[in-house]
């Protein structure tokens, strides 16, 4: 009920608001999107699964990991659960949401460093205390190494050390839409374009 009436809805109005992406602008390769609730066992708590022809998204799933959100508090609107390191649902789809918005828009989404699809996906709902752990913990070296070599799958840099990327980029940029502009030239460009 919460996926239908609030989560999805409001996680791509975020996206919007702070992108100006969606399944509906001119040029998007995808417009919709299957979802998948799979126990998957793992560490893994969702992730998007696209389908590429070429350079261009063709299909796309959710896939969301129920082994961490068989048991969320039905009161919570933010769909806690008491899972250890699941956090809320409504977070993970927003997160989850933003790459799958930018993997329909922008042509060689695969290409993008690992720190620009997972700070983006960050940025768009805040960092965590995870991830504010991570970033009190990194060093000018770690974010030489982040930018040099895009970033370790399965690590926390690429998250917090993107996150802090554009949020430095949008501070710069003097807040005026810096995001929506940064991802303009990547939708007119591709992932490339970086």
């Amino acid at each position: 009920k919460a996926l239908n009436s609030e989560w999805i809805g409001s996680s791509l109005d975020l996206i919007k608001q702070a992108y100006g992406l969606s399944f509906n602008e001119d040029g998007t390769s995808v417009r919709t999107m299957d979802m998948d609730f799979e126990n998957s066992g793992g560490t893994t708590l969702a992730y998007v699964q696209s389908s590429v022809s070429g350079n261009k998204t063709v299909k796309l799933s959710l896939r969301v990991n129920m082994d961490f959100y068989n048991a969320l508090n039905q009161t919570d609107v933010n769909g806690s659960t008491t899972t250890p390191g699941a956090g809320y649902l409504d977070r993970t789809i927003a997160h989850e949401l933003t790459h799958a918005v930018m993997s329909a828009n922008i042509d060689d989404f695969a290409s993008l460093k690992l720190y620009i699809t997972e700070g983006a996906a960050e940025l768009t709902h805040g960092v965590d205390d995870e991830r504010v752990a991570t970033l009190k913990s990194m060093t000018s070296s770690d974010y030489s190494s982040l930018f040099s070599s895009g970033g370790t799958a399965g690590t926390q840099q690429p998250y917090a050390g993107g996150y802090a990327f554009l949020r430095y980029l949008n501070v710069k940029g003097g807040h005026d839409h810096t995001m929506q502009r940064f991802m303009r030239v990547l939708d007119e460009q591709g992932g490339g374009a970086i």
